[in-house]
């Protein structure tokens, strides 16, 4: 069996420890060279999400445990390929548990193995034997698509002049020549266009004409447009419409390349910064948050994203006799846990808008499981949920479908508040019991980004009681220096590593 090092083009090979550092090394590390590549923004996230889940596995669960895992990525033909290698034990019964992922819907081990099995289907497992000196090998492949070139339209009326340009572009662009304005707009009408080069004096409309008519078109008034004619440039400046360039006639050939390559180019980078605009918008929209009162409460919230982030969402709205609150934990990251976060978000709005009753946390997770399992866009996905209805009288009612149990701090020391429900898409009506009480010290929510910074089992027990034994020191900080020691407990303050996943912590009280 050839490994990925064999394969026609080998681009990344690295080793790092098999534990949350080392997933964070190996992610970051190819992250880069995917951005590089220009790999499409889906493919993209899902490998990321594979190194980020199955570089820690082998290190928390096989038997013996592995100490390292070399990460090695590749093209092959029409593939991308990633290659993890682990110095443990071997994965016992690989292929039931990659296509089935947990059996208890409680158990949150084998859910991101589930996640990533649903976005990079294509996988083989190769446990380890002499031939592979020893390593198990997990071969993940992802289509590789190749870049289709930019399709560039010609306007000439003159036919002679309109085949050779042709001939020009055809090696390097996709060529659609056109004769006249009128089919020209027929053709930007039918399928779209990366860049227009347009003569100018033809008869019926002139290339100016054509100009205006697409900048007063929201579909096509910011496409790029260049002017080739046998006009002086003045004459035509005249007219007050801008182009990307002006090109005068005869044009040569490596000349006219250059500046249809320079004129994409710049496109491209205009719409890269805009996306990156957008992007950050909804981002910055998306960091979980909350009011530093709700009700009779205050609130303080830490929170980390890993990458682009979006995986961890707060949700925050008025309902009968209180305040609604969710906090939402899906698998995953970058843009794709982004979208399902807005998606999310957009469907408790519409719940609570919808209805007073679903104030009620076991309503609401009764509702969202539903969703999960009946709707195909919210079934695209993993979460877990802590639902919370913060009363204005001073009451909590809490209800968890899969989410790590809540701690309370009181006067008689810190406990988990054992709460507990399926996961979203599994749960039925009564599924969810709901937990209620009278707050009388601190409340403190997290995500599993937060406990998942240890390396293995005992190393996230051992996370979880220290963030438990800080939760009783700072019984008597402020609620936001309380926070921020909590934060530091578990290693997200600071100038910490980035993370491998996102984390959020919530710390509630009365007052």
């Amino acid at each position: 069996m050839r490994s990925v090092s064999d394969a026609s083009r080998l681009l990344l090979r690295r080793t790092a420890a098999a534990d949350p550092a080392g997933a964070r090394e190996l992610r970051l590390a190819l992250q880069g060279l995917l951005e590089r590549l220009g790999v499409e923004a889906a493919t993209r996230d899902a490998l990321l999400l594979a190194v980020a889940e199955l570089v820690v596995n082998p290190g928390r669960h096989a038997q013996p445990p592995a100490s390292s895992v070399e990460l090695r990525f590749a093209r092959a033909a029409n593939r991308w390929v990633l290659e993890l290698a682990d110095d443990g034990g071997p994965f016992v019964d690989f292929a039931t548990a990659w296509a089935e992922g947990p059996s208890d819907p409680l158990d949150e081990s084998g859910r991101g193995l589930a996640l990533v099995a649903a976005q990079l289907p294509d996988v083989a497992y190769h446990p380890g034997d002499a031939g592979a000196g020893g390593r198990n090998r997990l071969v993940l492949r992802a289509p590789c698509a190749p870049a289709a070139p930019a399709t560039v339209l010609l306007v000439d009326d003159d036919a002679p002049t309109l085949r050779l340009l042709t001939l020009y572009l055809q090696p390097h662009y996709r060529v659609v020549a056109c004769a006249s304005v009128a089919a020209a707009l027929a053709e930007l009408a039918a399928r779209p266009v990366d860049l227009v080069v347009s003569d100018i004096r033809m008869p019926e409309a002139s290339g100016i004409e054509l100009r205006r008519r697409l900048t007063e078109n929201a579909g096509t008034d910011t496409l790029p447009f260049v002017f080739l004619s046998g006009l002086p440039e003045a004459e035509a400046r005249a007219d007050g419409l801008a182009v990307d360039d002006y090109l005068v006639k005869p044009v040569a050939a490596a000349h006219l390349r250059a500046v249809v390559a320079r004129v994409l180019a710049r496109s491209r980078q205009l719409r890269s910064r805009l996306g990156e605009r957008l992007d950050a918008a909804i981002t910055a929209r998306l960091r979980p948050a909350l009011p530093e009162r709700i009700g009779p409460f205050r609130a303080a919230v830490r929170t980390r994203a890993a990458g682009a982030g979006g995986g961890d969402l707060l949700f925050c709205r008025p309902c009968q006799q209180g305040h609604l609150l969710v906090l939402a934990d899906l698998m995953g990251h970058g843009t794709g846990a982004k979208f399902f976060a807005h998606a999310l978000a957009g469907y408790l709005h519409g719940l609570v808008a919808a209805s007073a009753e679903v104030g009620a946390p076991g309503v609401v997770l009764e509702r969202v499981s539903a969703a999960f399992a009946d709707d195909p866009l919210l079934g695209e996905t993993l979460v877990t949920l802590l639902a919370l209805r913060l009363g204005d009288t001073g009451t909590l009612e809490l209800a968890a479908a899969a989410h790590p149990c809540p701690w309370l701090a009181t006067a008689d020391g810190v406990s988990r508040l054992a709460v507990e429900g399926p996961l979203p898409g599994l749960g039925a009506a009564g599924d969810y019991p709901v937990m209620a009480l009278q707050l009388r010290g601190r409340l403190l929510l997290c995500t599993d980004g937060v406990l998942e910074r240890g390396g293995d089992a005992a190393a996230e027990e051992a996370l979880g009681q220290a963030l438990g034994q800080a939760l009783a020191a700072t019984a008597g900080l402020p609620l936001e220096a309380a926070a921020d020691a909590l934060w530091e407990a578990v290693g997200c303050a600071g100038g910490a590593p980035e993370a491998a996943d996102d984390a959020t912590l919530v710390l509630l009280e009365r007052g």
